[in-house]
C-alpha cells in the first residue's frame, strides 16, 4: 500500500480523496500511513499530501520499469532518477510529442512551483492546438469562401467568434492549402475564409483551424528562473505583506469619491493590495482617479497597467485621461497634466479607435489623420453576412492599423505609464521585464489565473489587483478532470483576498442597478453588503433613467417545457423560452429602444436560436449574447434565459449568474421553469423576485401556535425568533423558514 501511494504521489496525485478512490481504500487508513512515514509531507499552503523531494527521487527506482509505471510517469528514467529527472520530460503538446528539454532552473523546484508547473502542463494538454471541421457546404463569393461546417474531432469544439483571425490549413495535391478565418457566423455554423492559396476541400472533407495558445508563453516563463522568484514574491506578499514607507497616496484631488473609493488610496503602499469592485461600484472610474493621482504625486515612478482584454485596457486608460481632464481644471496643475499626457502609452495595435476620440495622445507615434480615418471606418462596420463588403472593410481596418504602428515596445523606456493586455505582457515578457516598475496594476484581475498573474506581479515594487471574484473566473479547460488545474489555473489572485486585512478594500456602493435589482444581487451574491449609493438615491435624474412604465422591475417568466439538445447547434436549446423572449421584446419595444435591451443565455446554441427568432420578426437590433461576453456591459433591460438551470454546467458557476443579472440597470426578466428552480440559486432567485412583487405582512408567532396547527401555517409569512420568512415545513421539533432577505432555508428548534 505504501509503495502504491508513493507511485501515485510521484505522478502528482496530491489529493487524499483521489488517492483513496484509486486504491479502493479509506481516507483514514491512508492518513495513518501518511502520518507515520517520513517520506510523506503535508503541504499546508496547498492543503495536499506529497512526497518529500528526497523521497520523490528515491521512489522512482529500478523496480519501476514496468510499462504501466512508465506510461503514468511520462517515460521517466527508471534508475537513480532525481527530482530533476522526474520533471524533465513533463512538458508535452496535445499530440503527445515532447517539447524541448527544460532549463536547469527546473531541476530543483519548490513544491508550490512544481504544482503550478503541473497545473500548466495539464491545461496545456487540455488546450487544443487545432480543431477539425467537416465541410457540409461551400460557396465562393468574390475572393472569399463561405463554408458551412460541423465539428469533427474528439474535443467539444464550438464554432464561434473565437476562431476569427485564426489560420486555416488543409491537405492539397498541389501543396497544402492555407487561409485566414475572416468571420464566423455561429447561428449558421458558417465560417468565411480569405487569402486562400488553394481551393478549400470538397464537401465531407475536413479543414484544420490553428488556435492561438497563450498558455505556451506562460509555460516558458515558469520554466525559467523567474518561476521561483514569483513563488518567493507570493510567499512574502501573503505571509509578510509590508507597507513601504513613503508610499502614501492622497485622494485629496478627488473629494467627490465615495468612502469606499477613497479607501483604496491608502492601500497601494502595500507590497500587495486589492480593490474588490462588485457590479456598478465605479471600479474603472476609481482606478482612473487613483492612477491619475499616482502620476501626479509620483512623477518619477513607473506604472505598468494590465487588463484581460483590449477593450478593458482601452476603458481603463480612457478613465485615467478623464481624471486628468478633471485635474486640469486647477490652474496650478495644467502644465503638469500636459506633461503627464505625453508619458502615457497604449501598447498594442488592437485598440478601439472610437474610444480615443479627442484623446489621440494616448496612442503613441500616431498620426491624427490616420486615427480619424480609422474611427470613421470602424463606424461603418458592415454585417458579416455581407461577405464581400465585410472583407473589403476588414482589409482596410488592418492596413490602417499597420500604418499606425502603435505597438512599439521601445516606448516602455520613455513612458511613465504603459498599458497593455495580460496576454501581450506574457508574449513580450523578455522586453517588459527589462524595466523596474514601482506599481503593477491588474485590472479585471479576477479573470487572470494565478500563474499568469504571478508571472508579471514581481516586476513591481507594489502590485494592485482590482476586480470582482464573485463574477467570471479564469477559464480553465482542464478543471473538469483535474483539481490541481482548477486550484491554480481556474483561480485568480483573489484567492488571497482577506476582508479584515489593511491591504484589502471593497467598494460597497453601486449606482448601476435600480434598488430592487441591487437588493436581489446583494442578497444572492454579496451577503447583503452591496447597496445603492447615496448620491444615486438622492438623484431624481438617476431614477428617471431607470423608469419602467410598462412592467415590473423584476419578474419571472414561467416556462413549461424542458430543454433539449440540438445537433445542429451542438448545444442545449429550449424553444419555448426563445419564443417567450421574442414576446417580451415585442411588448417592451413600445416604451424601450431595442438597442437598450440585452438578451443573455449561457449557451451558444440558445443564443443562435434567439437571434434567429428575433430576426424573423425584424427585431434584430436587440443584442443577444452569451454571459461570458457581457461582463463589463450594462443595459436598461436584461432578459436572462438559463435554458436548463439544473444542468451540471451551473455547478460551481454562481459567478456566471451574477454577471447575467447584474448587467440590468432598470429591468430584469428571468425565464424559469420548474426544472430550473431545482438549482438552489435559481430557487432563491425566484423566491426573492416573487416576494418583491407582493406586500408582506408577517405574523409574529410562538412555538405553541405553530405546533398547535402546523398545516395551517404552511406558506404563511411569519416572524419567528427575529427572522421573517415563509413557512416551508414544520416537524415535532423544528420550523423551516425561507428567509425573506436571502431566500435561504433556515431551521429553528421549537
Amino acid at each position: 500500500m505504501k509503495e502504491s501511494i508513493k507511485k501515485l504521489l510521484s505522478n502528482g496525485h496530491l489529493d487524499l480523496r483521489s488517492i483513496a478512490s484509486e486504491l479502493n481504500s479509506t481516507k483514514r487508513s491512508l492518513g495513518e500511513i501518511l502520518r507515520n512515514n517520513e517520506e510523506f509531507v503535508w503541504y499546508s499552503d496547498d492543503k495536499t499530501w506529497g512526497l518529500r523531494e528526497i523521497a520523490l527521487s528515491n521512489s522512482i527506482s529500478s523496480d519501476s520499469t514496468s510499462h504501466e509505471l512508465k506510461a503514468n510517469t511520462d517515460d521517466l528514467e527508471p534508475e537513480d532518477a532525481k527530482l530533476s529527472n522526474r520533471r524533465k520530460n513533463r512538458w508535452r503538446v496535445s499530440d503527445g510529442k515532447k517539447q524541448e528539454q527544460p532549463s536547469p532552473a527546473e531541476t530543483s523546484l519548490s513544491p508550490t512551483a512544481y504544482r503550478i508547473q503541473e497545473a500548466l502542463r495539464l491545461e496545456s494538454e487540455a488546450t487544443p492546438k487545432t480543431v477539425r471541421l467537416k465541410i457540409k457546404k461551400r460557396d465562393k463569393i468574390g475572393d472569399v469562401w463561405k463554408l458551412v461546417v460541423t465539428p469533427n474531432d474528439k474535443i467539444s469544439t464550438t464554432i464561434d467568434e473565437s476562431l476569427e483571425g485564426a489560420d486555416a490549413w488543409w491537405p492539397h495535391d498541389q501543396g497544402n492549402g492555407k487561409a485566414d478565418v475572416l468571420a464566423v457566423l455561429p447561428e449558421e455554423s458558417t465560417i468565411h475564409l480569405r487569402y486562400c492559396n488553394q481551393n478549400p476541400p470538397q464537401v465531407d472533407e475536413c479543414i484544420f483551424i490553428y488556435l492561438p495558445r497563450y498558455i505556451d508563453a506562460i509555460i516558458d516563463i515558469w520554466r525559467s528562473n523567474w518561476g521561483e522568484k514569483a513563488i518567493s514574491w507570493l510567499k512574502k506578499s501573503t505571509s509578510d505583506n509590508q507597507f513601504i514607507e513613503g508610499s502614501t497616496l492622497s485622494g485629496k484631488y478627488f473629494p467627490t469619491l465615495r468612502t469606499g473609493q477613497q479607501n483604496i488610496f491608502a492601500k497601494v503602499g502595500w507590497q500587495m493590495s486589492y480593490m474588490w469592485g462588485p457590479p456598478g461600484t465605479g471600479k474603472t472610474f476609481t482606478l482612473g482617479a487613483l492612477l491619475a493621482s499616482y502620476l501626479l504625486q509620483n512623477p518619477d515612478k513607473k506604472v505598468l497597467l494590465l487588463s484581460t482584454t483590449n477593450t478593458a485596457v482601452d476603458l481603463a486608460l480612457v478613465s485615467i485621461d478623464k481624471s486628468l481632464d478633471y485635474l486640469q481644471q486647477a490652474p496650478e496643475l495644467r502644465e503638469w497634466v500636459k506633461t503627464a499626457r505625453t508619458r502615457i502609452a497604449r501598447l498594442g495595435n488592437n485598440f478601439k479607435a472610437s474610444y480615443y476620440e479627442n484623446r489621440n495622445h494616448l496612442i503613441p507615434n500616431s498620426d491624427k489623420a490616420l486615427l480619424d480615418e480609422l474611427r470613421k471606418l470602424e463606424a461603418k462596420e458592415p454585417d458579416k453576412e455581407k461577405i464581400e463588403e465585410y472583407s473589403i472593410w476588414k482589409k482596410g481596418i488592418e492596413e490602417l492599423r499597420k500604418r499606425i504602428k502603435a505597438h512599439s515596445l521601445l516606448l516602455l523606456k520613455q513612458c511613465q505609464l504603459a498599458a497593455l493586455t495580460t496576454t501581450r505582457a506574457c508574449f513580450t515578457f523578455d522586453e517588459i521585464s527589462n524595466f523596474e516598475y514601482d506599481l503593477v496594476v491588474f485590472d479585471e484581475a479576477s479573470q487572470v489565473s494565478i500563474p499568469h498573474a504571478l508571472a508579471i506581479a514581481p516586476l513591481g515594487k507594489h502590485c494592485l489587483f482590482t476586480g470582482d471574484h464573485k463574477q467570471l473566473e479564469p477559464i480553465c479547460l482542464a478543471a473538469k478532470n483535474h483539481q490541481l488545474a482548477k486550484d491554480w489555473i481556474g483561480t485568480s489572485m483573489f484567492k488571497f483576498y482577506r476582508d479584515a486585512c489593511d491591504w484589502c478594500c471593497i467598494l460597497d456602493e453601486q449606482s448601476r442597478m435600480a434598488p430592487q435589482i441591487s437588493d436581489l444581487v446583494s442578497n444572492l451574491f454579496y451577503n447583503q453588503k452591496l447597496h445603492v449609493a447615496e448620491d444615486a438615491i438622492n438623484s431624481s435624474s438617476w431614477f428617471e433613467e431607470r423608469a419602467v412604465n410598462d412592467s415590473s422591475v423584476l419578474s419571472v417568466c414561467r416556462i413549461e417545457s424542458k430543454s433539449g439538445w440540438s445537433s445542429r447547434y451542438n448545444g442545449p436549446l429550449r424553444s419555448e423560452s426563445a419564443e417567450r423572449v421574442v414576446e417580451q421584446v415585442q411588448l417592451m419595444q413600445q416604451t424601450t429602444d431595442l438597442v437598450d435591451i440585452l438578451v443573455l443565455t449561457p449557451f451558444r446554441a440558445q443564443r443562435a436560436l434567439i437571434k434567429m427568432k428575433l430576426k424573423e420578426v425584424e427585431l434584430g437590433k436587440v443584442h443577444v449574447s452569451t454571459v461570458h461576453r457581457s461582463q463589463g456591459s450594462e443595459y436598461h433591460t436584461v432578459i436572462f434565459d438559463p435554458v436548463d438551470g439544473a444542468h451540471n454546467f451551473f455547478i460551481g458557476r454562481e459567478s456566471l449568474i451574477n454577471v447575467a443579472i447584474s448587467r440590468a440597470k432598470a429591468r430584469l426578466v428571468v425565464m424559469l421553469s420548474n426544472t430550473d428552480i431545482e438549482n438552489e440559486l435559481f430557487h432563491r432567485m425566484a423566491f426573492l423576485i416573487g416576494r418583491s412583487e407582493n406586500k408582506i405582512e408577517p405574523i409574529q408567532v410562538s412555538p405553541q401556535q405553530l405546533l398547535a396547527s402546523p398545516a395551517e401555517w404552511l406558506n404563511q409569512w411569519v416572524d419567528y425568533n427575529g427572522c421573517t420568512g415563509r413557512v416551508e415545513h414544520i416537524t415535532d421539533s423544528k420550523l423551516f423558514l425561507c428567509d425573506y432577505s436571502t431566500g435561504k432555508t433556515r431551521a429553528f428548534i421549537l
